[in-house]
């Protein structure tokens, strides 16, 4: 078919008629050629040519609108009243319809300046078509689109506003009034798409609230539509919807509404596990295919989470041991039938795919940080220092979003909300601590199962790096030093992978492991050293000489790969994404090694606080000041502590 072979002719009246029968030919012809899959060498071939038919009804229906009334075949029940006027009111709705759909057309085509002028062309030709209330609204959401794709935020936001203030109005009319649009589906269905485009436009705007409370919104009424089968754009994704819903309970966790989060992620799983069911179910159907052979790879976990999730890390580590009991008594057991001549039972098979496992496993980790955030939330003071202005801040913006009654999914059976979440102040000791902890690291170990070593490198380090965090909120609560260097050195030994990896292909985790081995020992040098203050030097130093040894190994290895390529040593000044935690090793370095009185191990603290010294000095580094305040007194002080160990007087 040759572009334009249609629009040879110039367009002459029709009847309203054969108008009628041309539109519905056309709307059925042009949703036949959507569903065409182009080849790759053209990938626009059937839009092309549903552009084409389009066009043809396009230019028809502005024929008839501008000529006078033509001799008509008796009116379809659902037309317009006769009468030249009432003909050309409808061939003007059509023409409208039909640059909707070229607008849709262009747009998909990357031809974002036509698509403009016909949907400009559609919204006005169906402003004031009550009839074509729906089609208006799919307008005013393509211009807004259109719109936001340029940058112009302000101008797409305007559209879709006004795409909602027209729902509303319509929602508000009585059932019987005549001017509701017959297609109510299609209208509730366009509202849902305009909430989704208002939330991008208000996050665009920088209003996260907003974005949130039209994210929501649209999560919301998705579920609600879920079983009406829909189609296309309206058709109810469980997995996309699943993603969305748990961005949304990132957001809650920011503004420290951890109800809300919890509430989104028990919705996503539970819609998940539907979803997952259904699928196993369904291939349970099909036939089945030659087992394979018995392997030593881990039981599949996802039989757990289908039936039940299992988030207390004693109920994990029971379980997991239960089933390599069970596999050891099956492999002495086909070992048994095999010496005897019998045929051995082939191994269980995974429920679900990879790329369903993943989804658990991704699942997992949205609950582990969540958890984490509940638990950092309720250490605050306890661990590092924060911005209480930005904390109280998001306090309050997540106050205002209102009451969790108003804002549930609802027709879903969820799991039970973990209490601290809905009251994060009934966390006040270490035992309330460890039961969020329990969950959380429950959850990483499930997660961790699915991304091993073998295959997922990063995304397994992602899950340990959670687990040192929790271990280290959780150290945060526990007043015991000893249990205290206990927690830490677990937390350590989540690290011990680290040394497997080949650092030209994994140079940030190596990097981002060795700042957190020196970290570690740091910590723990701190608790040796507070649980050590009071004895004599002699002994106190060989208390604290491993951990000293330790954290300045870590750092030093750390802060060595900042050195110039040439050989020239360290540079002038460090990149400024990776200047804090350069500083900050250089400068826990250098009080790892004042731990010790001993001479040697003072002047190289000495050393380090000096050059920290001039760096502060040549750099401006924002952020620090406090650091380098201490770094000036310490150059200050250390000389005359070494001075008295020379002369043999211990401070």
């Amino acid at each position: 078919m040759q572009p334009g072979f249609l629009g040879d002719r110039p367009a002459r009246p029709i009847s309203a008629a054969a108008l009628e029968k041309l539109y519905e030919e056309t709307l059925a012809r042009a949703a036949a050629l959507r569903l065409v899959v182009d080849p790759e060498e053209q990938p626009y071939r059937s839009r092309y040519e549903e552009r084409e038919l389009l066009l043809h009804l396009s230019r028809q229906a502005a024929a008839n609108g501008e000529a006078p009334a033509v001799p008509r075949a008796p009116t379809p029940p659902e037309a317009p009243a006769d009468g030249a006027a009432g003909a050309a009111a409808r061939a003007a709705t059509i023409g409208g319809l039909a640059n909707l759909l070229l607008g849709k057309n262009y747009m998909e085509t990357e031809e974002p300046s036509a698509s403009q002028a016909r949907l400009e062309a559609a919204a006005e030709a169906l402003r004031a078509e009550e009839r074509e209330a729906v089609a208006y609204v799919e307008t005013l959401n393509q211009l807004g689109v259109l719109w936001a794709t340029r940058g112009d935020h302000d101008k797409a936001f305007g559209y879709l506003d006004e795409a909602r203030q027209v729902y509303v109005r319509l929602s508000s009319l009585p059932p019987d009034a005549p001017v509701v649009p017959r297609e109510i589906a299609r209208l509730e269905d366009q509202h849902t798409l305009t909430c989704y485009y208002l939330a991008q436009a208000y996050g665009n705007k920088g209003n996260r609230s907003e974005s949130a409370h039209y994210i929501h919104k649209t999560m919301r009424r998705q579920l609600q539509r879920r079983f009406a089968g829909g189609e296309g754009e309206f058709a109810f994704d469980e997995r996309e919807w699943s993603k969305n819903v748990g961005s949304l309970a990132t957001f809650y966790c920011s503004v420290y509404r951890f109800d809300l989060a919890e509430h989104c992620l028990l919705a996503a799983e539970a819609v998940l596990t539907e979803c997952f069911r259904r699928y196993v179910a369904e291939r349970a159907k099909e036939p089945k295919e030659a087992p394979a052979p018995e392997d030593d790879s881990p039981a599949p976990t996802n039989r757990i989470w289908l039936e039940g999730t299992s988030e207390d890390a004693a109920h994990v580590e029971a379980a997991e041991l239960a089933k390599a009991k069970a596999k050891e008594g099956q492999r002495q057991k086909n070992e048994a039938i095999a010496a005897a001549g019998g045929t051995v039972e082939p191994a269980t098979t995974s429920l679900l795919t990879e790329m369903e496992q993943e989804s658990v496993a991704t699942m997992d980790i949205a609950f582990v940080d969540m958890w984490l955030s509940l638990l950092r939330y309720c250490s605050w003071g306890k661990v590092g220092a924060g911005d209480d202005n930005e904390r109280r801040e998001a306090i309050n913006e997540g106050k205002a979003l209102g009451d969790r009654s108003t804002l549930v999914f609802e027709g879903l059976t969820l799991g039970a909300h973990t209490p601290a979440c809905l009251d994060p102040t009934i966390v006040k000791s270490f035992d309330d601590a460890r039961a969020i902890y329990l969950k959380a690291s429950g959850r990483a170990a499930r997660a961790k199962k699915f991304y091993v070593m073998d295959g997922f490198v990063t995304s397994h380090f992602e899950v340990l790096n959670r687990e040192v965090s929790l271990y280290q909120v959780l150290c945060a609560w526990e007043t015991d030093l000893a249990r205290r260097l206990a927690i830490q050195k677990r937390r350590l030994a989540l690290l011990e992978p680290l040394d497997e990896l080949n650092e030209k292909a994994y140079t940030q985790i190596v990097r981002q492991g060795l700042f957190d081995r020196g970290t570690i020992n740091a910590e723990m040098l701190e608790i040796k050293h507070t649980m050590h203050v009071n004895d004599p030097p002699l002994k106190r130093n060989k208390k604290l000489a491993p951990l000293v040894e330790a954290t300045v190994q870590a750092y030093t290895a750390f802060i060595q790969r900042f050195e110039n390529k040439d050989g020239g040593g360290l540079p002038t000044r460090v990149e400024t994404e990776a200047e804090g935690a350069f500083l900050t090793a250089h400068f826990h370095l250098a009080r790892a090694l004042s731990r010790l009185d001993e001479v040697e191990s003072l002047r190289k603290s000495l050393h380090s606080y000096e050059y920290l010294h001039n760096y502060y000095r040549r750099n401006k580094v924002e952020g620090m000041e406090s650091e380098e305040a201490v770094c000036k007194e310490m150059v200050e002080l250390l000389p005359r502590r070494i001075a008295k160990l020379n002369a043999g007087i211990t401070a």
